[in-house]
């Protein structure tokens, strides 16, 4: 498993993912930001699994979105 560097909140820093690699990270703050980037070589389904904790509340800040090189 690999894990995430700080600082990763920008798309310019973020971390080179290896696709079926697992990559573990942690947000400190609700505004912290973590970028991930990965690169394909041709069409395909991507999956990404993001765990976070279902039972508070305080946790309801947390998204994932999935950017093009565009």
């Amino acid at each position: 498993m690999f894990f995430e560097s700080e600082a990763n909140n920008t798309l310019a820093t973020s971390d080179a993912v290896t696709l079926g690699s697992a990559m573990s990270g942690q947000l400190a703050t609700s505004s912290d930001l973590d970028w991930y980037s990965f690169t394909t070589t041709g069409s395909g389904l991507v999956s990404v699994v993001f765990n976070t904790p279902t039972d508070d509340a305080r946790y309801s800040y947390f998204s994932v979105g999935l950017y093009n090189a565009s």
